[in-house]
């Protein structure tokens, strides 16, 4: 289930070649935090008012150079909407379509250089200027027919690394299991055999698949799973390292642009539970894990500081009670919290912060004193207009 609450190691020969042509630098600053001497909270500034509706409208990436912002549905991303800093819609984008000239089923998009859109769908990745018109010449025809297993719907992003040969993507993409190994994803092999990210190059046209689950996982002890398989990844251009938090283990990876882990840090959320797991080897028909446990659902990162929010879950002496599904959503919006884990330097500087009302994730960090949060159009969605807080992070002196 979505936060609107719709139901729904070996690296190949390839490693070397795509890897030698990413940067070996990385900064990482080993700084303990004992205590927390400041309590943090979110401050609204402003509403973004993005006059475009549909079902599970999201803030994918914002342009470094002029602030512009682009949003889709992670639903159904059929309609690319391009926004200013103000989030007055500049154009729309419309790109899917299944006919023989159209780009087909979309997967992730971002901005690319900040002089241009990438789009990547079943059919490879495309490139369209900042006033909506394709690129000629410029497809890249790469065919992918199912997005791969642990994708993060609200954010299907694209990291572009400038290197001194070209340009290599990390997206969520390619899957790195066979048939077999999808249809017993309960298993210790699919388990050990999973990668959540496709690392591509735009020269070469070639891939590798990296970032799987680490030793330290709940996910490598055999003993249970917990439904779905869900990877949030981030990459910080200031310190040019990636991050991966697989939901719902708590422990956040950090490597370096060789693929070095070289950082693993425990979130200790204090209101993350996990009541509902499943024996391990056994794929679960149940849905009730989706409703009762609590989830990451948006990771962001810019220079020094990272957020990951995380919601609750529906008490499960409530759910029990419910007689059908049309009951579920009610529960949401009366028990769903929404809570943020605050890193600086790698450090949780706080205890964990609630997310002002109707807000559901801090979805892009574009400064300390700017952010953009998701919100629940439940709750917040007006009859012309998605709508997102413009926030800043306060901190109170104890």
């Amino acid at each position: 289930m979505n936060k609107y609450g719709f139901h729904k190691y070996q690296l190949n020969s390839l490693y070397a070649l795509i890897l030698s042509v990413l940067l070996t630098s990385c900064n990482s600053k080993d700084k303990n935090v004992a205590t927390f001497k400041d309590d943090y909270s979110f401050e609204i500034i402003d509403t973004l008012k993005i006059k475009h509706l549909g079902r599970g409208i999201e803030l994918i990436d914002v342009n470094k150079t002029n602030g512009d912002m682009l949003f889709t549905s992670a639903i159904r991303m059929d309609t690319i909407v391009q926004t200013d800093s103000n989030g007055n819609i500049k154009n729309k984008i419309k790109v899917s379509g299944e006919g023989g000239s159209e780009i087909g089923f979309i997967f992730n998009l971002s901005y690319i250089g900040d002089t241009a859109i990438l789009i990547n769908s079943n059919r490879g990745f495309f490139f369209y200027d900042l006033n909506g018109k394709a690129l000629k010449g410029k497809a890249i025809i790469e065919k992918t027919s199912l997005k791969t297993l642990g994708s993060n719907t609200f954010n299907p992003s694209i990291a572009s690394i400038k290197t001194d040969t070209g340009i290599v993507l990390a997206l969520q993409l390619k899957n790195s299991l066979n048939d077999y190994q999808l249809s017993n994803i309960h298993s210790k092999e699919s388990y050990q055999n999973y990668k959540s990210l496709t690392f591509y190059s735009l020269d070469k046209h070639k891939y590798i698949n990296a970032l799987g689950f680490e030793p330290e996982s709940i996910f490598m002890d055999f003993d249970y799973h917990y439904g779905d398989i869900n990877t949030l990844f981030v990459f910080n251009q200031f310190n040019k390292c990636f991050y991966t938090l697989h939901d719902p283990d708590s422990k956040l990876y950090k490597y370096d642009v060789s693929l070095k882990k070289i950082k693993v840090i425990d979130l200790e959320p204090e209101n993350f539970k996990l009541p509902i797991k499943y024996n391990f080897s056994k794929n679960s028909t149940s849905s009730k894990h989706m409703d009762v446990n609590s989830s990451y659902v948006y990771f962001s990162t810019n220079r020094d500081i990272s957020i990951v929010t995380y919601r609750t879950g529906i008490p499960e002496d409530e759910y029990n009670k419910t007689n059908s599904e049309s009951e579920i959503p009610e529960l949401w919006k009366k028990y769903m919290k929404y809570y943020a884990l605050i890193l600086i330097d790698d450090n949780k500087v706080c205890n964990d912060v609630p997310l002002p009302y109707g807000a559901v994730g801090v979805t892009n960090i574009i400064g300390g004193s700017n952010m953009i949060l998701s919100t629940n159009p439940a709750i917040t969605e007006t009859p012309d207009a998605t709508i997102f807080y413009r926030c800043k992070l306060k901190i109170n002196k104890k």
